[in-house]
């Protein structure tokens, strides 16, 4: 959701929401007697993606909101979303409390269904001992089961103990590829290292020959810096006269003339 234009837009909005949560088919868990028939799983299912949608729409809200503080409806626009957010907390409550009927009466059923008599057609008193356990257990053991029961239309086979056996190995091929793979990049990651390392050895022996080249011409360098002083002393004494500057310029003036000429005239050939 992008930046609102105004507190108009967000009130829209709000109403648009709140007719979205009237229009959910919700019982009203505030008096249980009114729960005739408990709907599907199927339908609280997708109340709950719905009151979930437009619970993680309501912050964003918020904060477009309080950017534009200034507006003349921000009170009553903050105040529309503090009710839509009260709305949504009931509907939300109430969505969970059928729910967690229907799982109720599910559960109920199947150990109905499950639950052995004796020759008069009474329940055995062991198996009311085994019941009793059952229908004190919280709400969300075996949630696995509930929902594979659900989604086979409450009917548990072992047909759903079949295909859960599929899912894991499936999972656990998955599994493996994902670990084959990540040992492979493991590998040519190492391989990688080894090449770089080797580079950079290769790259420390050239800078260690550039080294001892460089000190060689420095020596050689030295060695031409000396010769020359010496030149100098033997032809003029140890000074360097005003002639002698004229002859060294004019020597220099031909010499760049003449690498002019030979970078003109070579070209052309």
């Amino acid at each position: 959701m992008g930046l609102l234009a105004s507190s108009k837009t967000i009130a829209n909005i709000v109403s648009e929401y709140e007719k979205e949560l009237a229009s959910l088919d919700v019982e009203d868990f505030s008096d249980p007697k009114r729960i005739v028939d408990v709907p599907r799983a199927s339908s609280c299912y997708l109340n709950h993606l719905k009151i979930s949608s437009i619970q993680k729409d309501i912050p964003k809200l918020k904060l477009s909101l309080e950017k534009i503080r200034v507006d003349d409806n921000y009170k009553s626009t903050s105040q529309n979303l503090s009710d839509l957010q009260r709305l949504v907390d009931e509907k939300e409550f109430m969505n969970n409390k059928v729910l967690n009927l229907w799982l109720e009466r599910q559960t109920t059923a199947i150990d109905v269904q499950q639950t052995p008599y004796n020759d008069k057609g009474e329940t055995s008193d062991a198996a009311q001992q085994a019941s009793e356990p059952a229908k004190a257990a919280p709400e969300d053991n075996n949630l696995t089961s509930l929902r594979q029961r659900l989604l086979a239309g409450g009917t548990y086979t072992s047909l759903d103990s079949e295909s859960v056996e599929k899912s894991n190995e499936t999972h656990e091929s998955i599994q493996e590829d994902i670990i084959h793979e990540i040992s492979g990049f493991a590998t040519s990651l190492k391989d990688s290292a080894l090449r770089l390392s080797s580079k950079i050895l290769e790259d420390q022996n050239i800078l260690h020959r550039t080294n001892e080249n460089v000190l060689k011409s420095e020596s050689l360098m030295k060695t031409v810096g000396n010769n020359l002083n010496d030149y100098i002393n033997n032809k003029t004494g140890g000074k360097i006269s005003f002639w002698f500057l004229i002859k060294a310029f004019a020597g220099t003036m031909l010499l760049f003339f003449m690498m002019v000429l030979i970078i003109k005239i070579f070209p052309a050939f």
